[in-house]
């Protein structure tokens, strides 16, 4: 998947049925592909976690959205639209909250597609 710029998670509503929610993944490259860390933002993850945030995680659970994201966390929700993360610094799956990331993780593995991206467009 390294040689493709822009990667999407889709995960199918399994909520309304027996069935066990399936997985999309998405991979594009070429023209017109459009690279994830060219365009997401630290701001826009901020607002697409509050629009994601599940009412049961705070309702059942007492979590609380996160406020803060940086860019390789940006990155992460943009390509994996089934996640949500917390104030505890860590990404829920959205329709099994129970499977996580670490926050730590995340930004670890996401700052090495960063900066390889930021090598190709001669970027600091």
């Amino acid at each position: 998947l390294a040689s493709f710029p822009h990667i999407r998670i889709h995960a199918s509503d399994a909520s309304h049925s027996d069935a066990a929610p399936s997985y999309t993944l998405v991979a594009l490259r070429g023209p017109g592909a459009g690279a994830a860390w060219a365009f997401a933002e630290p701001e826009a993850a901020a607002a697409l976690n509050r629009e994601r945030w599940p009412s049961s995680l705070g309702r059942h659970l007492g979590m609380r959205p996160a406020v803060d994201f940086d860019k390789a966390e940006a990155i992460f929700m943009h390509e994996h639209t089934s996640v949500c993360k917390s104030a505890s610094d860590v990404f829920h799956v959205m329709h099994a909250p129970w499977r996580i990331f670490e926050g730590r993780a995340v930004r670890k593995r996401y700052a090495a597609v960063l900066a390889a991206a930021q090598r190709l467009v001669g970027e600091d």
